[in-house]
């Protein structure tokens, strides 16, 4: 059980001429007898706690100092501050306190804990048992006889403690105790002398194990992270060299169905054109309009070719093809053609005439790059911006719409 008391009462101590307070703000831990209570500040507490656990695998020794004071049946233990002791061996099966040992915890505590008298020990060790031993109870016995000594054990593995006290000629184990709160400027001063020269035998105790230890971490650290870059930058080249294969494989299979295509389309318009030499009579207007039908037909069949090749071409390279020089003399010799035609039947041939402008009108399409905008297309289309309102027209836009990279747009 664990309670907060927000508490001061004074106490005259008998056999004592002065009086001794207990402490306002207090924590209370487990069980708290009404004959005999303990009090330890937090100061001590902590420290005792932090020595056990920088290594738990070693035992720790430390003197409690402060004072001892009875009022109306009852015993009162004041624990403010906590002393280690260094200058010997310490295990479960070895404790003495000898007189070298007592020396220097006198000294140490002129030196840091003027007026506070020894109230009891601290001790800790790993995987120690709740229950004093033969060697610890000696111990006690010898160094720190009385009913107004205290014992604190502590197991830094398993976060287990616990105050014994001497009664009726055993240590018996006190069920609860407290951690109060006060300014303890002694314990603080002792703490950071203690840190201080921590610090500096721990950096006189590095060896170079520790060193070539921290070492090989860092290098296999980096030599982990190069190699998940190097992973990396092998699936980005692996990619990309996948994309250019496929790239460079459609532009071959491209080019090499337009010239089957273009080859085909010529081959046809030769035939259909050239007129047999043996021939001299005039074609009857009947054959001349299936003639014209069919030419008509053939034309615009190939212009449907020409603007499907023109649209892979748009795709692949981006840029719009020029029309071959075969292409042009079959353009005349239909044009020819269709004149001798219109020449016999001219509003016939004048209605074919304008369905083919109609049908086979086509408009360059253009794919907007990075930074184009209407008015630069314009002016490196058509040398000026007099086609910005028809390219508007064509592609269902005004002048302020905003164009984005990759959208396709139809060019007058």
């Amino acid at each position: 059980m664990i309670e907060v008391i927000y508490k001061e009462d004074k106490c005259k101590a008998q056999g004592n001429e002065q009086f001794f307070h207990i402490p306002k703000n207090i924590r209370q831990i487990g069980l708290i007898s009404e004959e005999h209570k303990i009090y330890i500040e937090d100061y001590a507490y902590t420290f005792l706690g932090r020595i056990a656990a920088e290594q738990p695998m070693k035992g720790r020794l430390a003197v409690l100092l402060g004072q001892s004071n009875w009022a109306e049946g009852t015993s009162y233990i004041f624990i403010r501050c906590a002393l280690q002791v260094q200058e010997m061996d310490i295990s479960p099966e070895h404790l003495n306190f000898s007189d070298e040992v007592w020396g220097k915890v006198n000294e140490q505590m002129e030196e840091y804990f003027p007026g506070q008298e020894v109230v009891g020990w601290f001790f800790s060790a790993p995987q120690i048992s709740m229950e004093v031993t033969d060697v610890i109870y000696r111990t006690h016995m010898n160094s720190f006889g009385g009913n107004d000594k205290v014992l604190f054990l502590m197991e830094p593995q398993e976060k287990e403690e616990a105050f014994f006290r001497y009664e009726n000629g055993h240590m018996a184990k006190q069920l609860g105790y407290y951690v109060y709160y006060e300014k303890n400027p002694m314990m603080q001063e002792y703490m950071i002398a203690m840190n201080q020269e921590q610090e500096s035998d721990s950096r006189e105790k590095v060896t170079d194990d520790a060193v070539l230890t921290f070492r090989s971490k860092v290098r296999r650290k980096q030599e982990k992270r190069a190699s998940e870059e190097q992973k990396k930058m092998s699936a980005v080249m692996y990619a990309a060299s996948a994309c250019l294969a496929l790239a460079v494989l459609a532009v071959g299979v491209n080019f090499v169905n337009r010239y089957d295509k273009m080859q085909q389309i010529s081959g046809q318009a030769k035939q259909v054109s050239v007129q047999p030499e043996t021939k001299t009579a005039t074609p009857k207007p009947e054959e001349n309009a299936k003639i014209t039908e069919k030419l008509m037909e053939e034309n615009n069949t190939e212009k449907e070719t020409l603007t499907i090749l023109e649209k892979d071409k748009e795709k692949t390279t981006g840029e719009t093809p020029t029309p071959t020089v075969a292409e042009k003399e079959d353009k005349q010799k239909s044009e020819t053609v269709q004149d001798q035609d219109m020449e016999e039947k001219p509003n016939e041939a004048d209605d074919a005439k304008k369905d083919e402008k109609t049908s086979g009108e086509v408009h360059e399409s253009y794919t907007i790059r990075p930074g184009d905008t209407l008015f630069k297309i314009s002016i490196q289309r058509y040398g000026d911006m007099s086609e910005i309102s028809e390219i508007c027209r064509l592609n269902g836009i005004s002048e302020d719409d905003i164009i984005y990279p990759g959208q396709t747009i139809l060019l007058p």
